[in-house]
């Protein structure tokens, strides 16, 4: 299992706003030209779109330290979605597909990022964690 060397550290902040923020400029920065949907492309599946909304709604169902602490490595999870050739662990629900991938950030915190390809070949970032040990 090969991890992804982000470039960027997790975002700082003293509450949930400050981090909520944060992770939003960064979604607007690279979504700046699209009046649709939020997404980003990624390199893993030939510069496909893979949307960011089902990634908002499930954050809001954890509880606020699990939420605080995803949302911290979220500039790190665009940057592996967007530049990630690494070969993710593939698992197959039914019609639905889903990949992780793995990554360290610049400061050392591993993570794991799922994105969900549904039946129409849509993909999803359904979710980010950390890693305690792999």
């Amino acid at each position: 299992m090969e991890f992804f060397k982000s470039r960027h550290t997790n975002l700082s902040g003293s509450n949930d706003r400050e981090l909520y923020h944060k992770a939003r400029a960064i979604q607007q920065a690279m979504t700046a030209g699209s009046r649709r949907r939020p997404y980003v492309r990624s390199k893993f599946f030939n510069r496909q779109k893979v949307f960011l909304d089902i990634f908002w709604t499930h954050l809001f169902a954890k509880n606020p330290g699990e939420r605080r602490r995803r949302i911290a490595l979220f500039a790190c999870v665009v940057d592996l979605v967007q530049n990630t050739t690494y070969q993710p662990e593939i698992y197959v629900r039914g019609n639905e597909r889903f990949y992780r991938f793995f990554g360290v950030s610049k400061n050392g915190v591993r993570f794991a990022v799922q994105i969900k390809q549904d039946r129409k070949k849509a993909l999803y970032l359904l979710s980010v964690f950390q890693c305690k040990k792999i």
